[in-house]
């Protein structure tokens, strides 16, 4: 995934996670495509591994969006977290969006 912007460097596009870097309220969404063509997949919101939000997906309508507001300590971590049925990774890909900002 390019990054766009990322004033704060806490985006790490290798490992998909964002580290907040103060505590506070943010808002984090995403939109992706579910390329399979025959399995679900479910999306997860995570916050320090814990699933916060999750979304399931088919593969007839395979375009979805998960969001949610989490809280956040200086130094949390969370991020996008996707997978098929039958476990294989999956990631927001190309023509779709990933936003994590604070809110408050």
């Amino acid at each position: 995934m390019t990054v766009q912007l990322d004033t704060t460097s806490s985006y790490n596009s290798s490992t998909g996670i964002f580290t907040a870097p103060v505590t506070g309220l943010y808002n984090i969404s995403a939109s992706f495509y579910n390329s399979t063509g025959t399995n679900y997949a479910v999306v997860d919101i995570k916050k320090n591994d814990s699933i916060m939000f999750r979304q399931a997906v088919g593969y007839v309508i395979p375009d979805a969006t998960i969001s949610g507001a989490v809280y956040l300590n200086a130094g949390d971590t969370t991020g996008i977290h996707s997978t098929y049925a039958n476990s294989q990774s999956i990631q927001v890909d190309a023509g779709h969006a990933m936003s994590i900002f604070l809110v408050h």
